[in-house]
């Protein structure tokens, strides 16, 4: 875990921190009181973990539509029946 930068020092390295993150794809905690409150992180890695929780959230909701409706499991979808190739 990255040390926890206190918010006076953040600002006056705001532009360094900035360009760290996008160049060198390194993370940044700012806290009070060695408590961290924000995180700076590159913004291909921000991306990335929007596109995560996009899809976990599109995951719950298929599970949950499946358990609704009676949904087939895929096994049964692509099984072929017996005698047919």
């Amino acid at each position: 875990m990255p040390k926890v930068l206190n918010i006076t020092a953040a600002r006056s390295r705001l532009t360094s921190l900035v360009q760290e993150a996008f160049l060198e794809q390194k993370r940044t905690l700012i806290g009070k009181h060695g408590v961290p409150m924000a995180a700076l992180l590159p913004i291909r890695e921000y991306e990335e973990l929007l596109q995560d929780l996009e899809d976990l959230g599109d995951m719950l909701q298929a599970e949950q539509e499946y358990r609704r409706t009676g949904g087939k499991d895929f096994e049964d979808v692509v099984k072929k029946p017996k005698g047919r190739r």
